[in-house]
């Protein structure tokens, strides 16, 4: 290596440089993508649920623009804001604003309803004020909503339009503002000014942190190695790293996200390490050997260090890596991105570094030999020696004690994917958030989509029931629904005395009869928002004032439960949902990256030592580190974000290069000295780059405090906190634990045979480790398989539905049999669905019986009832792979088999389609289900299927499946109209026809009871 190196160093060098440039031309096509439901796999529930919300009442993030004051119901106020209003829904992007002059009050007067707007005129004296004030306060459609129970603010809430471009709009509002100026200050808030901040803020870190933290590691190479080339190169190395993970960002079509901003601080921080150990040992070799040349210094080093920087950076990438595991699509694109970077540092420190030293003079020598330098570090490790030979067990048993402490912080931890908590106190996105969380609600909701005769008494009183239980709930600022305007409007036709009043009306044409006096008094369109056009959904909001993960998550548990124990429809969606279950992604995502991270990174070690007991020794001082750090972050009340939750990936990815050159260090030393001298020697040497490697690392992380955004403030300091951990855990616990246990791992065996083995080891451990880092992508993409095929499965099953269908049975001439039957279907909330399919002809099948119970979970039940013979047979799992009624259908291709049933992977995928591969978990599913795998092509719009291959046990491609049409039957729900299977073994083909579908049938219980088939 050492020779073709020096033969090729210039086309190194050149090669190096080049990638350098291609990676910093594609930096200007970089754009920021701040929308938190792009963050999320498009699959998740909760957006699904809110696009579909979104397609029936209109956008649900809001912009809300305040305006402050002491009075703000004073007439020069009054008049700028409708000023303003009517300006901002006249802009062509905006598709409604809602304000104290669009809002209505509903009234009585004589017996009739009146509706006004909430303010229909300016008040001309303070009594006039008060009047308004009166009004306001019995307005519940206002107070809280459109204007402050103190009445010192007002809102403008406006919509904009879907595909409006969010920059272009924001700056036409800001010119209607500075267009109408006036004394009450003005706040900003809501989604559209959240995204707007997160853009340019990271576009300011951006273009501050680099340079700072940049220019902070050049600093500390120079106080490290005082001399040019240990300061220039190692920076070369970071700075190309930094240009090619960035410049892959525009390259693979992504963009930038708020974590983003570590990655570039990340490489600066980590791609330097391993020139940092490089030239390190370069200036030992130099102070121990003066008298060799400089070519031979520079191949000595290279071969000194090969494999342990090749290892290093396996494990470093092995941790980092860990980040596929999470299901926030940025964490996974900072896991590949920071890789590819460290990936090329550690190539450039082992080709291009070496490259530059051979051609620069010879440095002089810093230290000689084994003398101790007089420096700070040296008698700090030198006292560190000391106190780690002698009291060995009493660093391990303290080391426990803390980490034992600290775990129980563990579960004190709080996950926030809130993005108005991205945001300081003081930055004006969070002082209007504040200011809506407190007077207006809420800036956070959820949406609740109830379908059913939205007109019916019994679900309005319901929906009512529902408003008022969920107001009453910690956490939630305000709630309404079409019931709350109903009962207003009953307020207005009903003297207090009434029956009537403030309630919902017992008759279905009461109901009716009092919407169409409204329509006659006020705008049809007025809740449009609130129920649909023909009163077949209805649109229940809740806002809340402490949008905290749990007071979310027990609204969305009760309201689910209130609508099973009521048995309605319902869909939950909204921004506040879709943080909720961001928050669960962010905690699956940690737990997930942190498994991983450690098994791959315990087999590697496993591999690199050859011993499992080696790897085990090197992995638990890490992982207490972890522990120790996810305790404090419990115990201080650190939230685990979006950001904060990448450290245990990086903390393992980083932490374990420091026990890893301690051990490499360790066992060449002991083969002359003994286990305490090893380690003395190991520290005042190896213990040195190991200092500077982590010193660096915080020092490049330490830019992150200064970061405009609070998570990535938090990130940078439990960065350091964590880097130091590691560093104590390599110089103190690890030696302490060596000398404790004394290892045989790290022994050295001296013969010939066992030297050649090694070197083959270190081969192969280097392609079982790129392997295993390889799997990491799969793995991850595997999860996101299975929630495709999941939804896949499920918008196929629907309520209830009656059906006729004609199978046709073509054989390999083209002669067709025909089969007529009659098909009922039931879904139950169990997610089980019960299918009857009653044979009508030919006469020889008539009456012939099959029933289903397709399980949401677990294996499908099948019977079939045989009237000829009067008996109902159990189709037993073996036989699922058989052929269903003669045709080339399969009985487990009539039901839905359990996806646990299967390993799933997503192949391939295109703008329409996903591509899965479903490959049976064993030999005994394999034989059960008839074939090796099924390749299976998925809408991504609807998730249906639209094709299906099948293959055997040679991998022969013998059958497909196409769906040819089918019937949308709303709220994404299909029944497959028209199939075909044709079968190239054989030659033979089969058609399914649906006609007569009949949906939202009563279909008796009965009917799928296995007793009642012959009947």
């Amino acid at each position: 290596m050492t020779k073709l190196l020096m033969k090729y160093r210039y086309l190194v060098i050149i090669l190096s440089v080049a990638i350098c440039l291609g990676g910093l031309a594609m930096l200007p096509q970089m754009r920021t993508d701040p929308d938190i439901r792009n963050y999320i796999p498009p699959e998740m529930e909760s957006s699904i649920n809110t696009d579909r919300i979104e397609e029936e009442f209109g956008l649900q993030d809001m912009l809300m623009i305040i305006f402050r004051d002491s009075c703000i119901l004073t007439p020069e106020n009054l008049r700028r804001i409708r000023k303003t209003d009517r300006q901002i829904e006249d802009l062509r992007s905006v598709d409604n604003t809602i304000s104290l002059f669009n809002t209505r009050r509903i009234y009585g007067d004589r017996g009739m309803m009146i509706v006004d707007p909430a303010i229909s005129r300016f008040p001309e004296s303070n009594k006039d004020i008060e009047i308004i004030k009166n009004q306001l306060r019995d307005n519940p459609l206002a107070m809280g909503i459109v204007v402050s129970d103190d009445f010192t603010m007002s809102a403008i809430a406006a919509t904009i339009s879907k595909d409006t471009d969010e920059n272009i709009i924001l700056a036409e509002i800001d010119s209607v503002i500075s267009a109408n100026p006036g004394s009450a200050e003005v706040y900003f808030g809501g989604l559209p000014y959240i995204r707007q901040a997160i853009k340019k803020d990271v576009r300011r870190d951006g273009l501050t942190l680099v340079p700072i933290a940049l220019i902070i590691m050049l600093g500390f190479l120079w106080l490290a190695f005082r001399e040019w080339k240990g300061m220039v190169l190692p920076f070369t190395i970071v700075v190309i790293s930094i240009a090619f993970a960035m410049g892959l960002v525009p390259l693979l079509g992504w963009k930038l996200s708020i974590l983003s901003l570590i990655i570039p601080i990340m490489l600066i921080a980590v791609a330097n390490d391993y020139g940092i150990h490089m030239i390190a040992k370069y200036q030992e070799l130099v102070s121990e050997n003066n008298t060799d040349s400089n070519d031979t210094i520079v191949g000595n080093m290279v071969r000194k260090l090969r494999l342990p920087v090749i290892f290093t950076g396996l494990t470093t990438i092995a941790g980092i890596l860990g980040l596929l595991a999470h299901a926030i699509i940025p964490a996974r694109q900072v896991g590949i991105l920071a890789s590819a970077g460290i990936a090329l540092a550690v190539l450039l420190s082992l080709f291009f570094l070496p490259a530059w030293l051979s051609l620069l003079p010879k440095s002089k020598p810093l230290v000689g030999g084994d003398k101790i330098s007089n420096s700070l570090l040296d008698r700090s490790l030198a006292r560190l020696s000391h106190i780690v030979t002698e009291r060995p067990k009493r660093v391990i048993i303290i080391s426990a004690v803390l980490t034992l402490l600290f775990a129980g912080g563990i579960l004190f931890i709080k996950v926030d994917g809130n993005q108005e908590n991205f945001f300081p106190s003081k930055h004006p996105v969070k002082q209007a958030s504040m200011l809506i969380n407190k007077h207006f609600g809420g800036s956070q909701a959820i949406s609740v989509m109830i379908e059913g005769d939205i007109k019916d008494p019994a679900l309005l009183k319901t929906m009512n029931s529902w408003t008022e239980e969920i107001k009453s709930m910690d956490g939630v600022g305000n709630s309404y629904s079409i019931a709350t305007v109903l009962r207003e409007m009953t307020k207005a036709l009903y003297n207090e005395n009434e029956a009537g009043y403030d309630r919902i009306p017992d008759s279905r044409q009461a109901v009716a009869q009092i919407l169409e006096i409204y329509n006659m008094s006020g705008d049809p369109d007025d809740f449009d928002r609130l129920v649909a056009f023909d009163y077949s959904k209805a649109h229940l909001m809740v806002r809340f004032e402490d949008p905290a993960t749990e007071l979310i998550r027990k609204a969305v548990k009760r309201i689910n439960a209130m609508a099973e124990n009521d048995n309605i429809d319902v869909m939950i969606g909204g921004y506040a949902y879709i943080m909720l279950q961001f928050s669960d992604k962010i905690l699956m995502g940690q737990v997930n990256s942190l498994i991983f991270a450690v098994i791959v990174v315990l087999v590697l070690l496993t591999i690199i030592l050859r011993s499992f007991k080696g790897g085990l020794i090197s992995t638990i001082p890490i992982l207490a580190s972890v522990i120790f750090l996810l305790g404090f972050m419990g115990i201080s009340g650190i939230a685990l974000d979006p950001a904060t939750a990448l450290l245990s990936s990086i903390m393992i990815g980083v932490g374990i290069d420091y026990v890893i050159h301690f051990l490499w260090r360790y066992k060449s030393e002991l083969v002359f000295l003994n286990h305490s001298e090893a380690v003395i020697k190991t520290l005042r040497t190896t213990g040195r780059g190991i200092v500077y490697n982590a010193l660096s690392v915080m020092a490049g992380f330490s830019v992150l405090v200064f970061s405009g955004f609070t998570s990535i403030r938090f990130f940078g300091y439990l960065v350091l906190i964590s880097i130091g951990v590691c560093l104590v855990s390599a110089l103190f616990v690890v030696p302490s634990i060596l000398l404790v246990f004394k290892p045989s791992f790290v022994e050295y065996k001296s013969n010939n045979k066992n030297h050649t083995m090694r070197k083959k080891n270190f081969k192969r451990a280097i392609v079982v480790s790129l392997l295993l880092i390889t799997s990491l992508a799969i793995m991850a993409q595997t999860d996101k398989a299975r929630e495709i095929m999941d939804k896949s499965r499920n918008v196929m099953k629907v309520e209830s539905f009656e059906a006729v269908a004609l199978l046709n049975i073509v054989d390999s001439k083209g002669r067709v049999r025909e089969r007529s039957n009659i098909t009922a279907s039931k879904s139950y909330e169990d997610g089980t669905e019960k299918r009857l399919i009653r044979f009508l002809s030919p006469a020889d099948v008539e009456g012939t019986t099959i029933l289903i119970y397709d399980y949401d979970r677990g294996q499908d039940d099948m019977w079939i009832y045989m009237p000829a013979l009067n008996r109902t047979r159990r189709i037993v799992s073996s036989e699922k792979g058989k052929s269903f009624m003669g045709s080339e259908f399969t009985n487990s291709d009539m039901s839905s088999p359990p996806t646990e049933d299967f390993n799933h992977s997503v192949i391939d995928e295109s703008d329409k389609y996903y591509i899965i591969e479903s490959k049976p978990i064993s030999r005994k599913k394999e034989d059960e289900y008839g074939y090796s795998r099924k390749i299976s092509t998925i809408d991504k719009t609807s998730y249906v299927v639209n094709k299906m291959d099948f293959y055997d046990d040679y991998d022969e491609h013998f059958k497909t499946i196409l769906i040819k049409d089918m019937e949308d039957i709303g709220n994404n729900k299909f029944i497959i109209s028209h199939m075909t299977a044709e079968n190239f073994s054989n030659g033979r083909s089969s058609e399914i026809f649906m006609s007569d579908i009949r949906m939202g049938t009563q279909i008796r219980d009965e009917m799928f009871n296995v007793s009642s088939l012959g009947r």
